[in-house]
């Protein structure tokens, strides 16, 4: 398995409104040599699928969109048209159609077949956090020892990678 951004893909964030439902791009992966094909699924905020949600597929000249099923899934396929070799990135890219993080740069690696796995999350903004002010004199606790813990997730069948720096006290 091959991790999204070592094939090319790349997530460009929404910046959603205050109070605003945006779609966010949670985790994903891809195989490689398996199927042509991007399974997303739709979820909300609890892990519940949302049926109904309208998901589209752009490439050079078109487009397609599907509306999620029961389980919050659709599942676009790819032709050959979607072969890419390095340094170019695939020609797809899946959105939900309302507000979302877009995933654009997939396709088929070094021609191999990809199995890409995508999961959105929909949420709704929060308020603009107030302003912070600078601290007017140091800090008085001392430096402590951090750790960097890394992991692997798998919710729903799909793999989400993470990485996380802690405080050791």
């Amino acid at each position: 398995m091959a991790t999204l951004e070592e094939v090319g893909v790349s997530v460009k964030r929404c910046s959603p409104r205050p109070g605003e439902t945006y779609y966010e791009f949670a985790g994903g992966s891809v195989v490689l040599d398996q199927v042509c094909r991007c399974l997303v699924k739709v979820v909300d905020e609890r892990g519940v699928p949302l049926p109904g949600v309208n998901v589209t597929n752009f490439w050079p000249g078109g487009s397609t969109t599907l509306v999620t099923d029961a389980d919050g899934k659709v599942e676009f396929f790819f032709g050959p048209e979607a072969k890419f070799w390095k340094p170019n990135v695939g020609p797809h890219s899946v959105e939900i159609m309302e507000v979302s993080d877009v995933i654009s740069g997939m396709g088929l690696p070094e021609g191999h077949h990809a199995d890409y796995q995508l999961l959105f999350v929909r949420k709704t903004a929060g308020s603009a956090p107030p302003p912070t002010q600078p601290p007017t004199q140091p800090p008085t606790q001392p430096p402590s020892s951090k750790r960097t813990i890394r992991g692997v997730v798998r919710v729903w069948g799909i793999s989400i990678s993470f990485e996380a720096e802690v405080d050791q006290h």
